[in-house]
């Protein structure tokens, strides 16, 4: 249903730009439609893991975990874009890692050696690492965006 209703508001904001105005060029719409098709599938795949992981991450952690979305992104532009970061970038990719980890990991222990398993609220490790995981598909999507449409002007509904 929210994939319907989405749909429906991208089409009520899309399809007036592309009749009424000239935001929307003929050029814009000739890109390949295969390229939103592998953006939504990293961005679905990205959400449907941060959906496997929300029930069971405390929610004082998960605005630490979304933080991992800024390492991934540097490590996969590093591999995918052949982008080089400074020292100073990875230096705080390192820290942020290492302050996720730190934060983390005495709820993950506390998770395993729980005696109350299965209550309403409980920590889950592997809820944990479905969530921190969720970043990489993120961190590839938009990659993949700059990658495909660095040298394209692109109206930003469009690519809604």
């Amino acid at each position: 249903a929210i994939n319907l209703l989405y749909i429906l508001y991208g089409a009520a904001v899309l399809y007036p730009r592309m009749i009424f105005t000239s935001a929307i060029t003929k050029q814009m719409r000739e890109i390949p439609k295969f390229h939103f098709v592998v953006m939504g599938t990293l961005d679905s795949l990205g959400t449907f893991l941060t959906c496997l992981g929300t029930a069971y991450t405390p929610g004082s952690m998960t605005p630490l975990l979304n933080q991992l979305l800024i390492p991934f992104t540097i490590l996969v532009s590093t591999i995918a874009l052949k982008v080089q970061s400074s020292w100073h970038e990875r230096l705080g990719a390192g820290l942020i890692v290492l302050g996720a980890f730190v934060s983390v990991v005495p709820g993950i222990l506390s998770s395993l050696h729980d005696t109350r398993k299965g209550g309403p609220l409980a920590t889950r490790w592997y809820a944990i690492v479905f969530y921190a995981l969720s970043n990489l598909p993120m961190a590839m999507s938009s990659c993949y965006k700059e990658a495909t449409f660095e040298e394209q002007q692109l109206d930003v509904w469009y690519l809604t």
